[in-house]
């Protein structure tokens, strides 16, 4: 099924439309920072973005299709799912918790005096 001018101009004015709506936004997914960060990510200049307008605003139905033929060509893809063998739960949580203390590494305890000593130390200098 080939694609006509006129589904390709639906799906141009669509990606521009998304583009603007995440103009407006400082922050967040599509913002503005994002926008912005994508394109120093991808292009080595915040001005990215303007390179990506211009190539939308350029493609023909042929670029798609020959995009299309590239990636989307005869290749298949087959994925094969092993399940791990069935493992039995050694302790409940319950007894995880009971045993938390036994488990504790000594960095923890390290950790834990030097904290102890720092709000010593901070009293000395307030």
């Amino acid at each position: 099924m080939a694609l006509r001018e006129r589904e390709l101009d639906r799906l141009k004015a669509q990606a521009y439309a998304s583009f603007v709506r995440g103009v407006e936004r400082i922050g967040g997914f599509g913002g503005k920072s994002d926008i912005l960060a994508t394109s120093v990510t991808y292009s080595g200049t915040p001005h990215g973005y303007k390179e990506r307008l211009q190539r939308l605003g350029e493609a023909t139905t042929a670029d798609l299709r020959d995009a299309a033929q590239a990636w989307l060509g005869d290749g298949v893809y087959a994925l094969e799912v092993t399940p791990f063998a069935a493992t039995k739960q050694v302790e409940t949580p319950a007894e995880r918790f009971r045993n938390a203390a036994a488990r504790r590494s000594p960095r923890s305890e390290n950790c834990r005096s030097f904290t102890k000593n720092a709000y010593r130390m901070a009293g000395v200098f307030w």
